[in-house]
């Protein structure tokens, strides 16, 4: 009973997502459907069966088992009691290992065990930039992401291959190995394009959703200065990924209207 309903569960995630380019309400529909889903029973299972399992058996191999920076930390904190309301889902916040293959590219990479921080590339942010950085990575934890691209890369591919296969199957009257091997090496790029798709999404609500929790303009203008400075000065490949414009950054921190946290009711950030 329990895979029958996972499996509808992702055959439907696979048609929101293959809607969120559609009518302005379709999409808002895929979209909304997709953030329910992420706070569904069968993501929970999907996080706790696969991608924690999967997580810690790499974690000290490649992704890091050192604390963070207590700054780091305290900030996580502050960033995951205010966007994630329950309480056993919570996450720290960890040292990136150099050898991690995102240290080159990610300043920091958020999971079910922890919230990785490359810490040779925060360390050299302002305060603002760290803290919008860390409210945005916490809103991954939020929406079960990593089960979320799981889950749809699943659905995208284990739908794909049946209509795929049952179409060329009538089309041809043949069932051999060459149509199974022709349906699955498209239902494979069928689900890259669904993943890349959610990610795009996943990248857009975190940067919406967390520079707004921060609730400071002087952090989003901080996080928009190092925007441009990390996808136009520095060319990091991340660029194209979903994430705001800087420009947006900006927008949003001028909608703000001087919101200010705690820390930036008594420091300033650099002036340049």
């Amino acid at each position: 009973v329990v895979m029958r309903w996972y499996t509808y569960s992702v055959v439907a995630l696979f048609m929101c997502v293959h809607s969120m380019h559609s009518s302005e309400r379709l999409c808002q529909i895929s979209k909304d459907t997709l953030d329910a889903a992420s706070q569904s029973l069968a993501m929970g299972m999907v996080n706790r069966n696969i991608v924690i399992p999967v997580l810690k058996r790499i974690q000290k191999s490649d992704l890091g088992t050192e604390p963070a920076k207590e700054v780091y930390q305290a900030l996580i904190k502050e960033a995951q009691e205010k966007v994630v309301p329950e309480k056993r889902r919570r996450v720290g916040a960890l040292k990136m290992s150099d050898t991690c293959l995102l240290s080159g590219v990610a300043a920091a990479f958020s999971t079910p065990i922890g919230i990785f921080v490359n810490e040779k590339k925060v360390d050299q942010r302002t305060y603002g930039a760290q803290r919008a950085l860390l409210f945005r990575e916490s809103m991954y934890t939020q929406y079960r992401d990593l089960a979320m691209l799981t889950s749809i890369g699943a659905a995208s591919f284990i739908t794909s291959a049946l209509v795929l296969n049952g179409l060329f199957t009538s089309t041809t009257g043949i069932l051999d190995a060459r149509i199974i091997g022709l349906s699955l090496v498209l239902a494979g790029c069928i689900a890259k394009h669904n993943i890349k798709r959610y990610q795009h999404y996943m990248e857009r609500r975190a940067d919406v959703q967390g520079h707004k929790a921060t609730e400071c303009t002087d952090c989003v203008r901080a996080s928009g200065k190092q925007r441009y400075q990390t996808f136009q000065v520095e060319g990091n490949p991340l660029k194209d990924s979903g994430y705001l414009h800087y420009d947006e950054l900006f927008k949003m921190a001028d909608e703000m209207k001087g919101q200010q946290c705690t820390w930036h009711q008594q420091h300033q950030e650099p002036l340049d």
